[in-house]
């Protein structure tokens, strides 16, 4: 009886530790997520601004002449 609850409380150790690992990955992800969803958004107000002051084609002059 000792040997088997010895090894559940073994066990029970592993999956705890593994838990805080997993738990300490998801927060660095979720950290990351953060950080590319702010510059997507930034990123797609640039675009709309850039899109919002688009020169017409008819009064570009190209760089080469």
């Amino acid at each position: 009886m000792t040997t088997t609850l010895t090894e559940i409380e073994i066990k029970l150790a592993y999956l705890e530790a593994t838990q805080e690992d997993l738990n300490k990955i998801i927060i660095t992800q979720q950290t990351a997520i953060d950080k590319l969803q702010q510059q997507i958004n930034h990123l797609t107000t640039r675009l709309q601004q850039v899109g919002e002051n688009d020169i017409d084609p008819a009064h570009y002059r190209p760089p080469h002449y």
